[in-house]
């Protein structure tokens, strides 16, 4: 859903709990080399079939964080209190598919 480029780091990722019947819903974010902040949020389904909701571009790491609140606030209206974005562990895929290591260059 996103990729990291050289000089790019990555600034978050936070996941739902499981939804049963509908999967996980995901935001990434990573830094880019002009110091704004590039995010992805998409629904994850129990295939492993990922679906592309929404991603923008904000300045700050505040602002991320407004964009977390925003997605947290609509998954609670939608699934109730009990499903909130928290910080996840990423796995590193290539291209190819083929799994990486968690060491961040």
């Amino acid at each position: 859903m996103m990729t990291i480029d050289k000089d790019e780091e990555i600034a978050g990722m936070w996941v739902s709990p499981d939804i049963p019947g509908i999967g996980l819903y995901k935001l990434l974010a990573k830094r880019n080399v002009k110091g704004t902040y590039e995010w992805v949020h998409f629904l994850q389904k129990p295939d492993g079939f990922k679906k592309h909701l929404f991603n923008g571009i904000v300045d700050t790491k505040e602002e991320l964080q407004n964009v977390v609140a925003a997605a947290n606030k609509t998954l609670s209206l939608v699934f109730g209190s009990n499903v909130q974005l928290a910080v996840g562990n990423p796995t590193f895929y290539s291209t190819d598919g083929s799994k990486h290591d968690d060491t961040i260059h």
